[in-house]
């Protein structure tokens, strides 16, 4: 009875299910965030050797609200180039940079995902080497909009929908480039 009992407790540990973490599973983007002395640093969306990274813009590391959705940040300290800000309502509610409040924030260096509160947004981000892909869900019913914002710079509506542009970054002769597409899900339709 007793060998019967763990040679099932023994079978039943080795699970196949059970994912084995890569070495950049281990990576906290948290370490070192807050600083009484110095300021802070961002947990940042960064795949090692990459051009593109990302992290939520906030006033500090402890608010709780977040300015709209990067696309790439410049520095290390910096703002993002380009924001995006989207919201479901009315024309009357857009504006350049939206304030979210947010929960079920996650952070990795290949993914972040975090739920707009009072719009009822998901935001599921993940970067490539050279490009990203925002998934964006609209929970709540009405009409979505998507607001793409440059600082400094020019943003254009091409005939096939997409969006190009550039910024300037730190007045200088730095030029950041976007190119966004838009690629809906045929299961998701506006409410």
């Amino acid at each position: 009875m007793y060998v019967l009992s763990a040679m099932f407790l023994l079978n039943s540990c080795t699970n196949e299910s059970v994912v084995e973490k890569e070495p950049i599973d281990y990576v906290d983007p948290y370490i070192g965030n807050i600083s009484h002395l110095l300021v802070p640093t961002y947990p940042t969306v960064h795949l090692p050797n990459s051009m593109l990274r990302v992290y939520p813009e906030r006033a500090d590391y402890t608010t709780d609200q977040i300015d709209g959705l990067p696309v790439i940040v410049t520095s290390h300290r910096g703002s993002s180039a380009f924001n995006i800000s989207p919201l479901t309502g009315n024309e009357g509610e857009l504006s350049a940079v939206r304030k979210y409040a947010y929960d079920l924030e996650k952070i990795t260096p290949y993914r972040y995902s975090v739920y707009l509160v009072d719009d009822q947004i998901e935001v599921d981000y993940a970067p490539s080497h050279q490009s990203g892909i925002y998934n964006l869900t609209f929970e709540k019913k009405g009409k979505n909009y998507i607001v793409v914002n440059t600082r400094n710079g020019e943003l254009s509506l091409n005939q096939n929908g997409s969006i190009s542009g550039y910024q300037i970054i730190d007045e200088g002769p730095t030029k950041v480039y976007l190119y966004l597409e838009q690629h809906s899900n045929q299961r998701k339709q506006e409410h």
